[in-house]
């Protein structure tokens, strides 16, 4: 019978050490894909400097006791290629490693980015900006700097130890007993590193939070005389991001000093046991120089031990991110028509409304409906357009456009059904030619008439590099209302079924407001529009009532029973 593995709101009364492998277990595996290739070349780039250390141990005894100058000079040149291997291998180890790693954090991060833009995600920005530096920072030193070591190293290591058995069986046995007391260090000190590591990445993430916050808030910050304010609040969340990263520097300092003084009491213990079994001078010295060789893989066993459980502590918040992101899969759209399902119609019908014993009425709208959506409730028209964009997945009623359910159809689709203009929405950072293309990419249409149905061709041709003007900082060097301009031509772009108006006559200068009007004339689909100007004409959907309303264009052709509204 499987084990049941604990649901991740009850992780939290686990241990650390067993919620953080649990947290790393969601994670990708490091032996997927191209990354066993790297993995499988760093492991004979160990074995290669374990076959240079053996060839090492054999003919430096050799050396010391060749017959004459000729055999001298090849055995000299054979130990010299084999410390020049070791080089070109450590050079190979680390190119690998760095593949290795970033290649690894590369898929996470995707990953990670995937979660914070699901529907229903409100990510806060500084915690997504730490998350992607300094958490993915910590798996990629695990892995090109703590599995990269390990895969390379544990078999030079082994390697070492066979020759030194095979030397003399005491001197193996001293540097392996001092090898497993390393383990048995970093062992002791894992859980309490783990919990230091977790401590300080809460701590920058907080100030990484506030930072952001405090810059996005930059313009009422100054006018209301806090700039003082904020710093000093900023100084004591560094001041505690400093203490928790000393108090986290100690116990992994012990880590790296144990490493390293392992390195140099495995030098000593391999002298000593020499002198008390009496070793030849010539088997001395291979034992000396295999020791050596070994020195900087056991000094690394303790950078990689903390690279680890910084690793691990970045796991449990990783992990955690990427589970609430975690969507099921939609299911294929419906092909099955309901009733007005033909090309251009939106049909809600059954949706819940304010009042928790009656849903609002139903819309059916046809094409060229302009249609102004109203609420006592305002969370209810932002449920309503979050639905229509995608953002909160429905699960009462249906909304159908142009035929297909916008609750299961795949985002490519829903792309191509609807296109949506919020006034307060940032611009994507690239080129304003690709944020008009953003919803199409796959179009090849010119951007310069839909610019032009916008009244945008002016503003456009004035910027030093026209359509190709890089946007920046959510949409500079526009102004703000050229912004919800763009926004509309990209909505435009493509004439989709539907048009998601949010807030926007609301945030348009009467000049904007006359621009918006005269795009709007030569567009074909529905327009649904929130916000608390209704435009002359439009026709009002009150959530709050219980009549439906029905735009529906005379049919030109008789319809059947079951089409007939």
């Amino acid at each position: 019978m499987r084990p049941v593995r604990p649901r991740a709101e009850d992780r939290s009364d686990l241990p650390q050490t067993h919620e953080a492998r649990l947290a790393a277990a969601e994670l990708p595996p490091v032996w997927e894909g191209a990354r066993r290739r790297h993995l499988t070349l760093l492991v004979l780039s160990g074995l290669g400097q374990a076959a240079a250390a053996a060839t090492i141990a054999w003919f430096t005894p050799h050396l010391l006791s060749a017959p004459s100058a000729g055999a001298r000079w090849r055995l000299t040149a054979v130990l010299v290629l084999a410390a020049v291997a070791v080089g070109l291998l450590r050079w190979a180890e680390w190119v690998l490693a760095e593949l290795l790693g970033q290649h690894y954090v590369l898929e996470v991060r995707r990953l990670l980015v995937s979660a914070a833009l699901a529907p229903g995600r409100q990510a806060n920005l500084g915690i997504t900006v730490a998350r992607t530096t300094n958490d993915l920072s910590a798996l990629r030193n695990w892995v090109a700097q703590g599995i990269a070591p390990l895969a390379s190293g544990i078999p030079l290591v082994v390697g070492v130890v066979v020759a030194l058995l095979l030397i003399s069986w005491p001197l193996g046995v001293a540097v392996l007993v001092t090898a497993l007391a390393l383990v048995g260090v970093i062992g002791l000190l894992a859980a309490p590193v783990l919990a230091r590591s977790r401590e300080l990445r809460r701590r920058r993430g907080r100030m990484a939070s506030h930072i952001a916050d405090t810059v996005a808030a930059a313009t009422t910050v100054r006018a209301a005389g806090g700039v003082e304010r904020e710093l000093r609040r900023l100084d004591d969340l560094s001041d505690e991001v400093r203490r928790a990263s000393v108090t986290r520097a100690v116990l992994a300092g012990v880590m790296r000093g144990g490493a390293a003084s392992v390195a140099v009491l495995a030098m000593i213990l391999a002298g000593i046991t020499a002198a008390w079994v009496r070793l030849p001078a010539d088997q001395l010295t291979t034992a000396l120089l295999l020791v050596g060789l070994v020195s900087t893989p056991v000094q690394d066993m303790g950078r990689v031990a903390e690279y680890r459980q910084a690793h691990l502590a970045a796991c449990i918040v990783l992990a955690r991110a990427l589970r609430r992101g975690r969507t099921e899969p939609a299911p294929e759209p419906r092909s099955g028509r309901r009733a007005h399902g033909g090309r251009g119609f939106l049909h809600v019908h059954d949706l819940p409304g304010p009042d928790p014993h009656r849903g609002a009425p139903e819309l059916l709208a046809g094409q060229g409906a302009r249609v102004h959506v109203t609420s006592r409730d305002p969370e209810q028209v932002d449920a309503l357009v979050a639905r229509l964009v995608g953002d909160e997945p429905g699960t009462d009623g249906w909304v159908q456009l142009d035929g297909w359910d916008l609750d299961t159809v795949p985002g490519r689709r829903r792309r191509r059904l609807l296109g949506y203009v919020s006034a307060d929405a940032p611009l994507e950072q690239g080129r304003l030619s690709r944020a008009v293309r953003y919803r199409r990419p796959d179009s090849d249409e010119p951007v310069s008439e839909v610019l032009e149905r916008v009244g945008l061709t002016q503003a456009v041709t004035a910027l030093p590099r026209g359509e190709r003007t890089m946007l920046r900082r959510g949409g500079e060097p526009l102004t703000r209302e050229q912004r919800v301009l763009l926004h509309l031509a990209r909505g435009l772009y493509g004439d989709p079924p539907l048009l998601v108006l949010h807030d926007v006559h609301d945030q348009l200068s009467p000049t904007g407001q006359e621009a918006l009007a005269r795009a709007l004339e030569t567009y074909r689909g529905v327009v649904l529009a929130t916000g608390d100007r209704t435009p002359p004409g439009w026709r009002t959907w009150t959530l709050d009532g219980s009549t439906p309303l029905r735009l529906v264009p005379a049919p030109t052709t008789p319809r059947s029973p079951e089409e007939s509204p």
